[in-house]
């Protein structure tokens, strides 16, 4: 996630088991990490919660604006991000890679910031066309 066209974001990253992850990425290239600062989940105020039903799973993440150093000026605030699931299904020899915004690399890479897609975040004060039905895509595999 990040707001920062010079490949420095933010990766958050949950698994089904509530496991957490996170880390400030610098990127310069676009296309491979030379740098990762693995960020204080406790004292950033970072939270995150995971839950398995019978139909999938589900994660939910509280992330500080601060944490991802933007300030919002004025609503909505545009943000590149993506969306990823890997996965190696029992019994399978394969893995799995799944992205909103898929980075079309081969072989698969998520850091690719320039096929991130575009958030858009609005307060809830601001329901408009600038905020509704904008950027929706289904997951699809890379």
């Amino acid at each position: 996630m990040s707001s920062d066209p010079g490949g420095n974001y933010t990766e958050l990253d949950v698994g089904a088991q509530a496991g957490f992850w996170a880390g400030a990425i610098h990127n310069p290239t676009g296309h491979a990490p030379s740098g990762t600062r693995l960020l204080d989940c406790n004292s950033s105020g970072l939270s995150s919660s995971a839950e398995i039903t019978a139909s999938g799973w589900s994660a939910e993440l509280y992330v500080p604006f601060a944490l991802v150093q933007q300030e919002l000026k004025e609503t909505p605030s545009v943000w590149r991000a993506n969306f990823y699931r890997t996965d190696k299904p029992e019994g399978s020899a394969v893995q799995e890679f799944s992205a909103w915004s898929p980075t079309m690399a081969s072989p698969p890479n998520f850091h690719v910031p320039s096929r991130f897609g575009v958030l858009i975040l609005c307060s809830a004060d601001i329901v408009d066309s600038r905020c509704s039905g904008r950027g929706v895509r289904r997951p699809s595999l890379l």
